[in-house]
């Protein structure tokens, strides 16, 4: 059987809705479902340090590959990391990300033989 008829969707019925991909060997498609969705080419992989060595690589890979601007920010495994403590250091670092970006862009803009 394929990896394509094991797959499974669920829509996840939140303001705004949102469908989750169930299967093996998805991750590899991750870049071009992502960008069927958003305008954004701007990603960051969340992850912790166990999950991160296993798929971080494949999953930026294909963001990449998709034309993503993509970033990583590692977590510490375990649930002490489940908290707002947490969820504020992954905000700092989404905004720091994006403020790189913007300042790359700049710099780029004065420097035309800098590409996109």
């Amino acid at each position: 059987m394929s990896s394509a008829s094991a797959e499974r969707v669920v829509q996840v019925n939140v303001e705004p809705c949102y469908p989750v991909f169930i299967g093996s060997g998805l991750l590899g498609g991750l870049g071009a479902r992502l960008a069927e969705r958003v305008k954004s080419r701007r990603a960051m992989v969340i992850t912790d340090e166990n999950v991160g060595p296993l798929y971080g690589k494949t999953a930026m890979d294909s963001l990449r590959t998709a034309g993503f601007d993509a970033a990583t920010f590692v977590v510490p495994a375990g649930d002490r990391t489940k908290s707002l403590e947490w969820v504020s250091r992954i905000y700092d670092a989404l905004a720091d990300a994006r403020h790189a970006m913007l300042r790359f862009r700049a710099i780029a803009a004065r420097a035309p033989h800098l590409s996109l």
